[in-house]
């Protein structure tokens, strides 16, 4: 009798444990897939030839670091498609 209330109190414990920790791993993971969604939705405006969109960029994590470097992609590309449009007006005159 006495082995069945211990491993009642154990299996009450893990299950409180193991649910604190998913709660508290979405609480913390919130933020994280919110700004992934931010970068999402600035890449889709970016394919839609939106160059003059820019992706906010938070931290100096992993994300932040692509949010940089696709924003430096959006700008080299509206400067190419701008130095096209130049060459290609000055072999129209």
């Amino acid at each position: 009798h006495l082995a069945q209330k211990a491993n009642a109190h154990v299996f009450t414990g893990l299950g409180i444990a193991a649910s604190v920790f998913v709660f508290a791993f979405f609480f913390l993971m919130r933020p994280i897939v919110r700004y992934m969604k931010e970068i999402e939705t600035g890449v889709r405006k970016m394919a839609t030839k939106n160059w003059h969109h820019v992706i906010r960029t938070k931290g100096k994590d992993e994300l932040s670091s692509l949010a940089y470097n696709i924003n430096r992609m959006a700008d080299e590309l509206r400067e190419k498609f701008r130095r096209e449009r130049e060459l290609e007006q000055s072999k129209n005159q």
